[in-house]
């Protein structure tokens, strides 16, 4: 799995690692000097392969309340095996390209960062649960998304006052404008172009 690199912008607090990042195991740390001299910028950001200390504190509390051979049931979204490195991600990259639509998504979902592949889940879910299967449900979430976008397009008076409620943050937030009126879906975009994946995970409780 090859390292994701970003640009830290440690001055002005905008850094691209969150809290979300860091529960599912990932870190940052400086660029090498070979890693600079090929175009990374100063810091990089990579999956530990030991660390994910929220998510497996998640995932121990399941087991502690499953008895023995007790299974869960998990569905989630994970960054699919076209992602990109995260510092191409930007919102005045191209219209229609892959980090254009990554930007878009950030928007939408503020604060949120995702497992690399379910590989990541079951990492953070050892030693207390055991996979028993993985099924990619990719392009089921597809269709789930256009069949939402179908009923929130439906007219009603509960959803007109919804908006209503929303005019104040709309006027104020130049993120919430672009996230929810580029006339784009990129859930759907970045789910198709395999950015983004979705997975149903079955564990079972160890010992």
């Amino acid at each position: 799995m090859r390292p994701r690199v970003l640009e830290s912008h440690a001055e002005t607090g905008d850094f691209f690692l969150s809290r979300a990042g860091v529960a599912w195991g990932y870190r940052s740390r400086l660029a090498t000097e070979q890693e600079r001299n090929s175009g990374s910028p100063r810091t990089v950001v990579e999956p530990d392969p030991v660390a994910a200390p929220y998510a497996r504190e998640l995932f121990e509390r399941i087991a502690s309340v499953l008895p023995e051979g007790g299974r869960l049931y998990l569905q989630t979204m994970v960054f699919g095996r076209n992602m990109i490195p995260v510092d191409e991600i930007d919102i005045e990259a191209p219209r229609d390209s892959d980090a254009w639509y990554l930007a878009l998504m950030g928007r939408q979902f503020p604060g949120s960062f995702l497992p690399f592949g379910d590989e990541q889940i079951v990492r953070s879910a050892e030693p207390h649960l055991r996979l028993v299967s993985s099924e990619s449900g990719r392009l089921d979430y597809i269709e789930t998304i256009r069949q939402w976008r179908k009923r929130f397009a439906e007219p009603s008076l509960r959803k007109t006052l919804m908006k209503v409620r929303l005019i104040p943050r709309w006027l104020t937030s130049a993120d919430f404008r672009l996230a929810f009126t580029s006339g784009v879906s990129a859930n759907s975009v970045c789910f198709e172009r395999e950015l983004l994946d979705h997975y149903r995970l079955t564990f079972e409780r160890v010992g």
